[in-house]
């Protein structure tokens, strides 16, 4: 019976022991990967400053920085790719929600279809950067540079471009329902069929803009410059729409949408 109890007695240790060295290897190894991947962020982070780089490397790193916030874990982290160089960065239809880019390079950066939403690009550098059907409702843009941008179709609901730069920018077809434009720079844009419904204009600058078709009712446009603009044909107002001092939007091609009365 002593013998047995014995026998059971080391069997059983050296299971413990087995197991034990297992879980040792595995903590080692999972140890050594999470150091092996704070390694590679430092390194990326680094480059990000400096270097062009791979697409692949920048969805890593914003990967490596999303998640739970330690100790207050019931808060998410958002990446801070602030004054990132990411100029000819392929982005394309990536997630990019919440990131903090503030005074980022993403000149002639290709962000088609990607989703910008609630981002903070706050002086950012995007001239020439290709943001066609790119999602940026939400997103902060003050004095960002948009000079010559394409922004064909995007969602820029609610956006802040107050004092942004939209020289020559392309927004055909842009949805800029209830963005804040205040002292924006959109000489030259084209706003042609762009949603400016409940937009706020005031101190804008649109001389020489293109805003032929565009839904302009219950937009504030104080105080704009509409000085030599190309067109507003088939923009659509009415009475919510403040018009600068002097201007006739008849005049300019603008129709007046009234509200259908009730039969």
């Amino acid at each position: 019976m002593n013998l047995t109890g014995t026998l059971w007695g080391a069997i059983i240790a050296a299971v413990f022991g087995f197991l034990g060295v297992v879980l040792g290897l595995l903590l080692n190894t999972w140890s050594e990967n999470a150091k092996a991947r704070r390694e590679r962020t430092r390194e990326v982070r680094f480059r990000l400053i400096g270097d062009l780089i791979q697409t692949s490397e920048v969805m890593d790193f914003i990967d490596s920085q999303r998640g739970r916030a330690w100790p207050a874990f019931w808060k998410h982290r958002e990446p801070d790719l602030s004054r990132a160089s990411l100029e000819k960065a392929d982005l394309r239809k990536q997630d990019l929600q919440h990131l903090k880019l503030y005074r980022a390079n993403l000149q002639e950066a290709v962000l088609e279809g990607a989703d910008l939403s609630l981002a903070d690009l706050t002086c950012a550098r995007l001239v020439r950067a290709d943001l066609r059907d790119c999602r940026l409702a939400g997103a902060t843009l003050k004095r960002a540079d948009l000079s010559e941008s394409y922004l064909a179709t995007a969602d820029l609901t609610s956006a802040d471009l107050r004092d942004a730069v939209l020289f020559k920018s392309d927004l055909r077809g842009a949805r800029l329902s209830g963005a804040d434009l205040r002292g924006a720079g959109l000489r030259g844009a084209v706003l042609t069929d762009a949603d400016l419904s409940g937009a706020n204009l005031a101190g804008a600058d649109l001389a020489s803009a293109d805003l032929g078709g565009a839904d302009l009712k219950g937009a504030d446009l104080s105080d704009t410059n509409l000085a030599d603009a190309l067109s507003a044909y088939f923009a659509s107002y009415d009475s919510q729409t403040k018009w600068p001092d002097g201007v006739a939007p008849l005049q300019m091609g603008a129709i007046l949408y009234r509200e259908p009365t009730p039969s």
